[in-house]
């Protein structure tokens, strides 16, 4: 990869203070496979096609270079949407947005999520999001009905588990939202596995992407 120097802790990867902060107050110190080698280039700003098991540490593959460019830009709650997050479960979505706000807290910026049920309801209290996590379904009902709902100022923008989002058939519905999406944006893309519908990814417009592919596990983590 291109990051030749030996990356085992989150201290190697010289993070801003608080992202270390809300990292070792939740006890993670040590980096998985995946995110060795998918985190460095992330955080160069380069697009990623990350593959790796369940429980290999995909999450913060993701949510450490959307911190960290939000604080780089100095991005505070009021300042909107920074950040996208696409989930194919509400299950999925909640587990990222506890996470979310465990490893936040000595930032200036929030998170909401929208999904069906009313555990979603409940959770979506706020209307000045920095980090913003939806199922494709919902997301595509938001931008319907809510036609100020502003994407252009997006930073970054994940889709978690990929596999499952295609095979549940919304890839015509990201290819609608996508076109709401700004020309300048980081894609980050994480995948428990590689089957036929990946090759659907060109939807997505990525530049020029670090392939991250981890087959094997012996390390587990969120």
């Amino acid at each position: 990869m291109e990051n030749k120097m030996k990356i085992d802790t989150f201290l190697d990867l010289k993070l801003s203070e608080n992202t270390l902060k809300g990292l070792f107050k939740n006890n993670f110190l040590k980096l998985t496979s995946i995110q060795k080698i998918s985190i460095p280039p992330a955080l160069k700003n380069r697009d990623i096609l990350g593959t790796s098991k369940t429980g290999s540490g995909k999450t913060l593959c993701f949510l450490i270079p959307i911190f960290e460019k939000l604080w780089i830009k100095n991005w505070t709650f009021q300042d909107g949407m920074g950040s996208l997050i696409i989930c194919p479960v509400r299950e999925l979505g909640i587990q990222i947005f506890n996470l979310i706000k465990k490893l936040i807290a000595f930032h200036d910026f929030n998170a909401t999520i929208l999904i069906g049920g009313n555990v979603g309801n409940k959770i979506e209290q706020k209307n000045l999001e920095s980090i913003f996590i939806a199922t494709p379904g919902n997301l595509i009902k938001k931008v319907l009905i809510s036609p100020n709902l502003c994407l252009k100022n997006l930073k970054t923008i994940a889709f978690d588990e990929i596999d499952h989002i295609l095979n549940k058939g919304f890839q015509k519905g990201i290819s609608f939202i996508k076109n709401l999406f700004p020309r300048k944006k980081q894609t980050l893309i994480f995948s428990a596995t590689l089957n036929s519908n990946i090759k659907n990814l060109a939807i997505l417009n990525l530049k020029n992407p670090i392939y991250c592919f981890i087959f094997s596990i012996s390390d587990k983590t969120i």
